[in-house]
């Protein structure tokens, strides 16, 4: 089975998108995971460029599954 993970409005906390994905991953356990994100990756935070290297890091290494859709920032 495939679960669909989305997350929404990071804005640059590195730290907490870090234990989502891990709680996540640990969810899934052994099933196949989808992680969709909805924008809004920076501002705010304190890790903007963080966040953006992390995703990116993501989609690198599973791109069949991540999805990061375009926020307002």
């Amino acid at each position: 089975m495939r679960l669909t993970y989305a997350v929404g409005d990071v804005h640059g906390c590195l730290d907490k998108l870090k234990s989502l994905i891990a709680a996540c991953r640990q969810h899934a356990g052994v099933d196949e995971m989808m992680l969709v994100f909805l924008g809004d990756y920076i501002d705010r935070g304190p890790e903007s460029a963080g966040v953006v290297r992390y995703m990116l890091s993501l989609q690198a290494d599973a791109p069949q599954h991540v999805i990061a859709l375009k926020g307002n920032h």
